[in-house]
């Protein structure tokens, strides 16, 4: 081989050498991206929506804005409501979606336009913002119902690629996710279709709705059974109807068939439980049901007036409890499970899963749990309400009128939080004022017209003649007049 062959191979291998160098730095950078965006996400402030404290009950369409938990206004207080759109995939805020309502009949009043007939007169317009709260897209008339990694659905049916844009189905009225499956409805006639993660279309089942964590109830031959995203049918399909057993996080259902009830393992599709029934007359429903307990409800007509009756048994068919005028499982506190039952008389009780009466009120009293061992305990006649611990000490020093366990609900994902916080109302003065409260009765933030709880540690309070986001010391992170922020009309 010549010289010049020589330098062009060598030439050639340098060529490719610098090419493999190239694509190699590209992956690296496309790497480094991606963790980059991650850890950004990981540290980017929560947002919150806010409200102007300033509305009145003539306004249709309230002031709203969001703030993240720095106390940095994202988007300012205007006529319009704002939402968080989440990626459900990852849990992660996404976008913020700001919602202008306009009323093509000024004529109408707020309370007219709930009437039915007067629907066609609201007009919705909705614009896309970033998290920064950076204008993005105006979507017109165009709701994005749900977001799933790269998947958008939008209120016209459309699932959408958020990469390339490419319209995936155009009839989804809903979605879901259940592990490595979609669940794809449509309303229009009641199916829903099973996707997997490239949004191929597996199976398609009529008349169907999902339990619990996402087991999928299917109808054949006016008969329900349950099966799972995979296709695996856990619970056959013989039984008259299928209903949730009422326990989040527990896969158990409750079953009818005839005039028996059972509960199933959605698991293993195991029957846990038979109902008894005597003389062919139904002796009672099961209405709840998790992995140690059942409630079983006993209410009848009798003599004339329903008689409301229940009680708290075991799997062996065992009564635990006494039979109450109702019960129902209380989810307020994460130390234990209790349920709340109510006498004949009206007394409020605290059960706990044996049974067992752990707290009793008087006659039109009523209990909160409110966490860590608390209680709330209101007394309707003497406008009264005192946060105890289950042996009756009271916590607190000031006379609160009454409170509650604020909520923390995110509509986006479907879930709520209840935080360890109590919010009491009070009269100082001529006026009403409202306290936020620790567990142990300790005052966070006292002589407050109003508080909104945003987290566990972020408040949009009104107090004075200022409104805004404080923190948990009672410093604000953000505040502004209530004259400011008000729009006249």
């Amino acid at each position: 081989m010549g010289r010049a062959g020589r330098d062009k191979q060598f030439f050639s291998i340098n060529q490719w050498m610098f090419i493999l160098l190239l694509l190699l730095l590209c992956l690296l950078c496309t790497g480094c991206s991606v963790k980059e965006q991650q850890e950004a996400a990981k540290e980017r402030p929560e947002v919150y929506i806010v409200y102007d404290s300033s509305r009145t009950t003539n306004d249709w369409d309230y002031l709203y804005g969001a703030i993240d938990e720095t106390g940095r206004m994202v988007l300012p207080l205007e006529r319009r409501n704002v939402e968080v759109i989440y990626d459900r995939e990852k849990g992660q805020q996404l976008w913020l979606r700001t919602i202008t309502v306009t009323v093509d009949d000024p004529s109408l009043t707020a309370e007219e336009l709930y009437e039915e007939e007067n629907y066609k007169h609201i007009h919705y317009q909705y614009q896309l913002y970033d998290l920064d709260g950076t204008f993005l897209q105006d979507l017109g008339q165009r709701l994005v119902v749900a977001v799933y990694g790269d998947y958008v659905l939008y209120n016209d049916g459309r699932l959408e690629s958020r990469k390339t844009g490419e319209v995936l189905l155009e009839d989804v009225g809903y979605m879901m996710q259940n592990g490595d499956f979609y669940i794809l409805y449509d309303y229009l006639d009641n199916s829903c279709r099973i996707a997997d993660g490239t949004m191929r279309v597996l199976r398609k089942y009529e008349n169907c709705r999902t339990l619990g964590n996402g087991w999928i109830v299917f109808r054949q031959d006016e008969k329900e059974g349950v099966c799972a995203a995979d296709g695996t049918e856990v619970v056959p399909c013989s039984y008259d109807e299928i209903l949730w057993c009422n326990a989040p996080g527990v896969d158990l259902c409750i079953a009818q068939k005839g005039k028996q009830f059972f509960v199933i393992s959605l698991e293993d599709g195991a029957v846990r439980y038979v109902s008894a029934v005597q003389d062919g007359a139904q002796e009672m429903e099961i209405v709840y049901a998790d992995d140690d307990v059942m409630l079983m409800d006993f209410s009848k007509y009798q003599q004339g007036e329903w008689q409301q009756a229940m009680q708290m048994y075991n799997y062996a068919g065992q009564p635990l409890s006494a039979r109450y005028e109702n019960i129902y499982r209380e989810y307020g506190d994460d130390t234990g499970c209790y349920f709340m039952a109510a006498t004949t008389l009206r007394e409020p009780v605290l059960l706990n899963k044996k049974g067992q009466v752990v707290f009793e009120g008087a006659p039109d009293t009523w209990l909160q749990i409110a966490g860590n061992g608390r209680l709330i305990y209101s007394d309707w006649k003497d406008n009264k309400a005192q946060l105890l611990d289950l042996e009756g000490n009271v916590y607190g020093s000031r006379d609160y009128e009454s409170m509650y366990s604020p909520y923390v609900y995110n509509d986006s994902l479907g879930t709520e939080g209840e935080p360890p916080l109590v919010i009491g109302h009070y009269r100082y003065g001529g006026s009403e004022l409202c306290d936020l409260l620790d567990l142990n009765g300790g005052i966070l933030i006292e002589k407050a017209k109003n508080i909104t709880v945003l987290s566990e540690e972020h408040f949009w309070v009104e107090k004075g003649f200022s409104q805004g986001l404080m923190d948990t010391q009672g410093n604000w992170l953000f505040q502004q007049s209530l004259f400011d922020s008000a729009v006249d009309e």
